[in-house]
Parts: C-alpha cells; sequence; structure tokens
C-alpha cells in the first residue's frame, strides 16, 4: 500500500499529496479527529485554539504558510519587551 511519509521533507510531501490526493483528504479528516478529542480531553488552550480545522493543521505540517495568528522569527525580533511600570 502507497502512503504519504509523515516524516519526509516538505517538498516530499507536497509531491506525494499532487500524487495521492485521497491521502491528503484522509489527513485532513485525521486532523479534523485529532482537534475533536483534544476538545474533549480540554487541549484546546495551548498551540491548537477552539475554531482551529484540520485544514489549518494541514498547512501547518505541510510548511506551506504562517498559521493564523503564530509568530514567526521575524515577528519575535521586532517585538519590544514589556516595559517595567513604577508603582
Amino acid at each position: 500500500m502507497l502512503e504519504v511519509c509523515p516524516i519526509a521533507g516538505r517538498k516530499g510531501r507536497q509531491f506525494e499529496f499532487a500524487r495521492y490526493p485521497t491521502f491528503e483528504r484522509a489527513y485532513i479528516h485525521a486532523f479534523d479527529r485529532m482537534l475533536k478529542m483534544r476538545v474533549v480531553r480540554g487541549k484546546l488552550d495551548g498551540s491548537w485554539r477552539i475554531g482551529t480545522i484540520g485544514k489549518n493543521v494541514m498547512h501547518w505540517w505541510m510548511e506551506d504558510g504562517v498559521f493564523p495568528g503564530q509568530l514567526t522569527f521575524s515577528d519575535a525580533c521586532v517585538m519590544q519587551p514589556p516595559t517595567a511600570q513604577a508603582t
């Protein structure tokens, strides 16, 4: 049975999903199920927030853009540290 290697590089995954679109749909469905289980277990207070869908997780995993709300290294570099307030 052919399948997409989850630890393949980004280009390898892109090639395999373009060749086997049914596997891409299966991964998105699996990510949707993962998110539902995280809701059930109360685990959506970290990286994956309520409202996240499997397609968002797929885009994150495929590294084809920035996940909505995710900071990049360049964002972190331009952020100013909080200033101390006098009391």
